[in-house]
């Protein structure tokens, strides 16, 4: 082979050079692609969270009352509490719904005798909800943890507890 001057070397670089661009402009099209996809998926979740978020502040103390008063129509006691808050992020992909000052008394007001005592008097409880089981408008609770808390059992005559 002769001799390559300079002008040579340069076309033939160029040469080179414009083919791969022209082949690795395809897979970079579609990594961007791959990237704007997830990340438009990423926002959507968020924003879906925030929504979520926003409407369960605004609620709470609707959500409160409907518990409230779901709880105390399902058992025989009363389910009273000060403050209810909710966190979409503390034990996502659940829903935390944390409960403060919680107290149970195995009657209702109306058949509890004044000096009776709470059964159950919590300082928090906290409850994990299926985010896609309430948006089917169905309540799930998967866990419950109970902090700074006490709860007093009796034993009837006839073995029951209350």
């Amino acid at each position: 082979m002769g001799r390559l001057n300079f002008s040579t070397f340069v076309n033939r670089t160029m040469i080179f050079r414009k083919k791969n661009t022209a082949t690795a402009g395809k897979p970079r099209s579609l990594f961007r692609k791959i990237l704007r996809t997830a990340l438009f998926i990423f926002l959507a979740v968020m924003v879906i969270l925030i929504i979520f978020s926003l409407y369960f502040y605004l609620d709470r103390d609707k959500i409160g009352r409907k518990i409230l008063l779901h709880t105390n129509q399902v058992t025989r006691g009363e389910l009273s509490f000060e403050d209810i808050t909710f966190s979409p992020f503390q034990q996502f992909p659940r829903l935390s719904l944390t409960l403060l000052d919680v107290s149970f008394y195995e009657h209702s007001i109306g058949n509890r005798n004044q000096n009776e005592e709470a059964i159950a008097d919590i300082g928090r409880l906290y409850a994990a909800i299926d985010i896609t089981d309430l948006i089917r408008g169905e309540i799930n609770v998967s866990r419950i943890l109970l902090q700074n808390g006490n709860i007093r059992l009796v034993r009837y005559p006839d073995s029951t507890l209350n």
